[in-house]
Formats: C-alpha cells, sequence, structure tokens
C-alpha cells in the first residue's frame, strides 16, 4: 500500500512539473533512472538489515567547475563540479522511485555552493562508501 501511495504522488508531481522545459530544484522523490541520470556519483549500499539501496548524489545546478573551486591547489588534475546542492536520493534495488534524504551531505551552506570532487573522493569534497564487513551496514563519507 506504501508503495502505490509513492508511485501515486510521483505520477501527481510528474504531472504538475510536465509544463516546464526543466526542473530546476528536484522533487523529493525521483524515478530511478532519472535519479541515475542526474546523480553525479552512485553507490550501491547495505543498510543495518541487510537489504542492498541504490544511492544516488544530485547536484542542483550541477555543473564542471575545474579550477574554481577553492581547494583546487591540490587537485589540479581532479574532475570537480558545483552546485548550488547536493542531495543523495535513495531506492531499494529494483524499485522504480528514488527517495530524496534530508541530509547535508556537506554541512551547513553559507556560501551558496558546493562541490563535488569525482576523481578522489577522498580530497575536499568527495563522496564514498565505506563497506561494512562481518554484516555491518556500509558508511556514505562526505569529505569536506
Amino acid at each position: 500500500m506504501k508503495g502505490i501511495i509513492i508511485r501515486l504522488m510521483f505520477c501527481f508531481a510528474f504531472l504538475m512539473t510536465a509544463g516546464g522545459s526543466y526542473i530546476e530544484a528536484y522533487s523529493y522523490s525521483l524515478t530511478d533512472d532519472f535519479a541515475a541520470e542526474k546523480s553525479r556519483v552512485s553507490f550501491i549500499m547495505r543498510s543495518v538489515e541487510g537489504t542492498s539501496y541504490n544511492v544516488y548524489i544530485v547536484g542542483d545546478g550541477d555543473k564542471y567547475a575545474g579550477k574554481s573551486a577553492p581547494f583546487v591547489w591540490g587537485s589540479t588534475n581532479d574532475l570537480i563540479y558545483k552546485a548550488t546542492a547536493y542531495t543523495p536520493y535513495i531506492s531499494e534495488l529494483n524499485d522504480v522511485i528514488a527517495l530524496q534524504q534530508d541530509i547535508k551531505l556537506f554541512g551547513d551552506n553559507s556560501r551558496n555552493e558546493e562541490y563535488i570532487n569525482v576523481t578522489n573522493p577522498t580530497r575536499t569534497g568527495g563522496v564514498y562508501v565505506i563497506k561494512g564487513i562481518n554484516g555491518q551496514p556500509d558508511i556514505l563519507v562526505a569529505a569536506i
């Protein structure tokens, strides 16, 4: 029942935005395919219960930042992107809806810009997953 309600809410939201040429700020749910397409990075993570999830990091107004990133001095060959905010969306494997998570990956955003380092995620602006062992859950890490 919960899945049907979520899908109906998504269909309603999609129909309400279909008149626009593009979606500037993403809604609280996206189709899994759209989240995968719009994400800068994605992962498969395992929960405490052992369920696997797709995690998509989607940027609002995401674009290439290159050497304009404030921390570029240490990462001249890295692919760095910037957006107003990067937001995680999560869906169960083989589900059609990805739900937005209310998480600030890089803390409070006073400059109204966030950067993500795709090449070397352990440097500033990186996002990566630490895989759990012996039944422990995976952990999503954001390097700030």
